[in-house]
């Protein structure tokens, strides 16, 4: 693949978390449901989507993929 496709790829995995936490953020603030969970959903999301990131990022530097 090209390093504009890896890069918009990896910039999407960054995002993702974010944008679930703004889905939750959502949820118990404008509609008034809690999830108690929610806390460990974003950490494991942003600790998991990041780890594919950094591993993608880096198999790019050294022309892996």
């Amino acid at each position: 693949m090209s390093t504009e496709v890896i890069a918009i790829i990896i910039g999407i995995i960054f995002a993702a978390p974010f944008v679930i936490w703004g889905i939750i953020r959502f949820m118990d603030k404008i509609m008034h449901k809690f999830f108690s969970w929610s806390k460990f959903l974003i950490f494991f999301s942003l600790l998991l989507f990041w780890t594919i990131g950094i591993v993608l990022l880096v198999l790019k530097i050294t022309n892996k993929i």
